[in-house]
């Protein structure tokens, strides 16, 4: 029996393998978050890659046998065919609501709603049952143990960072993918006394061929219900890498759980799943959490470290909280192996890093919006596309609308309440003063020390790691598409969302046109005056006014300069500075001239002005080397 030998070799490797389905798993799990917005029919062919593995390895077996069983096609009894069409059914649906899942969340939050479910199945199926609890102690431990997943599971709910459809398809991911352990363990369970070829090879191989099936059945009906396309909202979304080293790291994950399940005595597929459930959906709580006002709280940050550590003494030993076995404590089929406290403390060591990572670093990302008068639907589903951007999706995101128009907060938040929440996003109201670039500066002036009170918002919260000042549509879209996904990373000091240029003194390198304001700008920031015709101080320009900057390059420049320069942009009718031409129109406080050539010197003004940016980043450049200035 060739696989009862394999799996003999493997007996050293076996308290192991929980481990490393937990890393395979979440590697897999985070690369599907990465690849989510590509055409739902090549994520659907990737996910069924592992499949194909399992149902070639099934022929290949029949195939070598045949012989010995005189035919090519195994008998399989019916029941226990129905079971392996169940188990490849909810394979599927766990995979196919997962995709859609991810579209609808953040990258975290639907793998914490996702991880919530087995961590429920498993500590309720691993505990002494609730209906006759051998000692009072063991009932406790059980309501505990509920009330703290329970609590997990709640905390983004009622921060309101959930999307109710991504919510429902997380948990039925949740749900098929519990259940589809449940079967295959009890498959094993009944086959204990065959676990051989026939077992082991029908187990992975049988559901491995009704799963494909139903993959190409899932696959054509993509097209009648119009779910085929891609989500990606600019340019055209390809991580080659990502794509190949998903189905890898989801084939690892199918592997280690087959392993794990198919091996008698080895630890539970479930419980060991609620370790890792447990541990992940604690760090992603304290990960997305910590993005609003009260989570910046130390008090909160306390408290779910605390339930962490609670959690997991609950759920990896729930009959007793020390982790050195006693003498009646005997291991079982349908408990752990371990034996030694660093093993089981294994488990934990992913997690604990990552908890510390976002602890003493938490990556923020701010998106500034200037509205004015652009339908508020239409905004809505700008915003959402640009919360697809793979560094936006993997921080702590808060987004802050400046509206200078006729509408109230009221009014905007009952238009927005899709895309923004209340408690984390910010809405404020502005005189009509300064075009675009007269909203940013005032951002920059009231994030800039929040020691220092600002009229516009006194309790205002720090500048971000990252900002991305925003309009509420995306003039270059193939552009800002390309930079958004492939460019920005947490190294970005300055990257522009539209094309590159040049500017002498004022002069447009495309237009030719000459605006007298970024004289003002280039005296302010390099400390004299512009010398016309003196190529040395030709500096990079860029249109649109939409660009991500850090927070380290923001703060390059003392708030006093972003202060004058609010004073030039707002000031009165009946200032001097009104009498600059303006290719709008004559220049006044609402529309001054000014913003224009603010417009044009933001690169200047946060320290990227290197004119060879534009001479190696084309018009829809993307290369994150030849396109910002990096911190």
């Amino acid at each position: 029996m060739h696989s009862t030998k394999l799996l003999l070799q493997l007996q050293p490797l076996h308290p192991l393998l929980p481990l490393a389905f937990a890393i395979s798993l979440t590697a897999a799990n985070y690369l599907l978050s990465v690849i989510a917005y590509e055409p739902t029919q090549r994520i659907l062919l990737l996910a069924s890659l592992p499949y194909v593995v399992a149902g070639l390895a099934r022929a290949g077996w029949l195939a070598a046998t045949r012989e010995e069983r005189g035919a090519f096609l195994a008998e399989i009894p019916s029941e226990r065919s129905r079971r392996y069409w169940a188990i490849a059914a909810l394979d599927v649906a766990k995979t196919t609501s997962k995709m859609f899942a991810a579209w609808r969340n953040e990258l975290w939050l639907w793998t914490s709603v996702e991880v919530f479910v087995p961590a429920f199945s498993a500590i309720v199926a691993y505990l002494r049952p609730l209906q006759a609890p051998e000692k009072p102690s063991d009932r406790q431990r059980q309501l505990v143990t509920l009330a703290l997943l329970a609590l997990l599971a709640g905390l983004p709910f009622v921060a309101g960072l959930v999307d109710g459809i991504g919510l429902l398809l997380a948990i039925l991911s949740a749900a098929a993918h519990g259940a589809s352990q449940q079967l295959s363990r009890e498959h094993v369970a009944e086959l204990e006394h065959e676990v051989d070829e026939q077992a082991a090879s029908e187990l992975a191989g049988e559901t491995g061929l009704r799963s494909l099936a139903i993959f190409v059945v899932t696959y054509l009906a993509l097209f009648p219900l119009g779910l085929h396309e891609s989500a990606v909202p600019y340019g055209v979304y390809r991580r080659q890498t990502y794509e190949r080293l998903f189905p890898f790291f989801a084939l690892l994950a199918h592997a280690f759980l087959l392993l794990s399940t198919a091996q008698p005595g080895a630890p539970s597929s479930t419980l060991m799943t609620s370790v890792y459930a447990g541990a992940t959906a604690s760090a992603i709580a304290l990960s997305v959490l910590t993005g609003s006002k009260t989570a910046e709280s130390p008090y909160l940050l306390t408290t779910l470290l605390g339930i962490l550590i609670a959690l997991i003494a609950l759920a990896y030993q729930p009959s007793r909280l020390t982790l050195e076995p006693e003498d009646d404590d005997q291991p079982s089929s349908s408990s752990s192996a371990f034996t030694h406290p660093l093993l089981r403390l294994a488990f934990l060591l992913p997690y604990a890093l990552f908890i510390f990572m976002q602890a003493i670093n938490p990556s923020t990302f701010d998106i500034v919006v200037a509205h004015y008068d652009k339908p508020l639907p239409l905004f809505s589903d700008h915003l959402e596309r640009v919360y697809t951007a793979p560094l936006i999706r993997q921080s702590r995101r808060r987004t802050i609308v400046y509206h200078k128009g006729n509408l109230t907060q009221d009014a905007l938040w009952a238009g927005l309440g899709g895309v923004l929440r209340k408690g984390t996003d910010e809405v404020h109201l502005l005189p009509n003063y300064g075009r675009e670039g007269g909203t940013y500066l005032e951002h920059l002036i009231a994030r800039y020390d929040p020691s220092t009170p600002s009229s516009l918002n006194p309790d205002a919260r720090p500048l971000a790691h990252h900002t991305l000042f925003l309009q509420p549509h995306m003039a270059w879209d193939w552009i800002a598409g390309t930079r958004l996904l492939y460019t920005l990373n947490p190294r970005t000091g300055f990257v522009s969302l539209s094309k590159y240029l040049t500017n002498l003194c004022g002069k447009d390198s495309e237009q030719g046109a000459v605006y007298g304001g970024f004289k003002k700008v280039f005296e302010e920031v390099e400390g004299h005056e512009c010398r016309e015709g003196n190529e040395e101080d030709r500096v990079l320009q860029t249109w649109s006014g939409q660009f991500v900057v850090s927070r380290e390059r923001i703060r390059r420049n003392e708030r006093g300069l972003y202060e004058r320069l609010r004073d030039v942009i707002e000031a009165p009718d009946d200032d001097p500075i009104h009498d600059a031409w303006s290719p709008s129109g004559p220049s006044n406080r609402s529309n001054p001239a000014f913003g224009h050539a603010l417009e044009r010197a933001w690169p200047l003004l946060l320290h990227c002005s290197s004119t060879s940016i534009a001479l190696e980043c084309a018009d829809d450049g993307w290369k994150a080397g030849w396109c910002q200035c990096w911190d």
